[in-house]
């Protein structure tokens, strides 16, 4: 076993019954990952143009049938303080709140993510990822327990998300910084913060045309390659609200370090040991 930064480490699997779903967490040096199982099926992703009191945009159409198979997902965002333990450095640059350890991770870039999750699963013999675009669409809209919402778990941004303009303390300034996790109502599934706070990296390259030109979409994973990888959610610096609705796109080059970015982890479901 390794020493280090996780002089203390062990791992433990446990369950817990949430919303009807169940969390699996995984202990390193004490601080918690919460993994929420997601039961597969299928669902309708992107847009759908028929709304018409809605103005799709274009890279989120047109809408399509998914079918995905059983994963999991963290509950949280990644946060600075798990960040921290597994990479001996916190890279932040957002968040006078406090605690700020619990804030999610941000200014790190999609290889930055990677490089943090192959660190975390040689040091504890684990499989975790990023979700795929369609997976972290299906988790946040609430997976089997589908709903309508535009944005993750309500209608209303101010009931799941934080963002410069439902925040008065720092409407105005540049930055509204990042808040602590899990603060906001959860969505059906009970996974937090799918909706503003930080972007979050995906495994997938972007494409502006990638829903129009595939014929299958079971388990999609995206192009194989690309120049910018997906991000999903929005974050706490968007200007149109549009940019925080489930079913719309955003992307970034993976080298950019951006205070609005940050990551969530994911993992296969035949990849827990029970």
């Amino acid at each position: 076993m390794k020493t280090g930064t996780l002089v203390a480490f062990f791992f433990l699997w446990c369950t817990i019954p949430v919303m009807g779903q169940r969390i699996d967490t995984v202990w390193v040096d004490s601080i918690p990952i919460e993994m929420v199982f997601v039961e597969g099926g299928s669902f309708v992703q992107g847009c759908d143009t028929k709304d018409t009191s809605i103005h799709c945009p274009q890279t989120s159409t047109p809408a399509h049938k998914v079918v995905l198979n059983d994963f999991y997902i963290a509950k949280y965002e990644l946060t600075r303080e798990l960040y921290s333990a597994i990479m001996g450095k916190d890279p932040s640059i957002c968040s006078f709140e406090h605690p700020r350890r619990l804030c999610p991770v941000e200014n790190v870039s999609w290889y930055d993510a990677q490089a943090f999750i192959d660190t975390l699963n040689a040091r504890i013999g684990m499989h975790f990822r990023l979700p795929t675009e369609a997976e972290w669409e299906y988790a946040a809209c609430g997976g089997k327990y589908h709903s309508p919402f535009r944005f993750a778990g309500s209608h209303n941004i101010n009931d799941v998300g934080w963002r410069v303009e439902t925040d008065p303390k720092v409407r105005g300034q540049v930055c509204q910084w990042t808040k602590p996790v899990g603060q906001k109502q959860p969505n059906a599934l009970g996974l937090y913060d799918m909706t503003c706070n930080v972007k979050e990296w995906c495994s997938d390259w972007f494409s502006s045309e990638y829903y129009s030109l595939q014929n299958s979409f079971k388990n999609p994973k995206g192009p194989a390659q690309g120049d910018e990888k997906v991000c999903r959610g929005g974050s706490w610096g968007e200007g149109d609200i549009k940019n925080c609705w489930v079913s719309t796109r955003s992307k970034s080059n993976p080298e950019t370090h951006s205070p609005c970015i940050g990551f969530r982890l994911a993992m296969d479901a035949e990849d827990v040991k029970r």
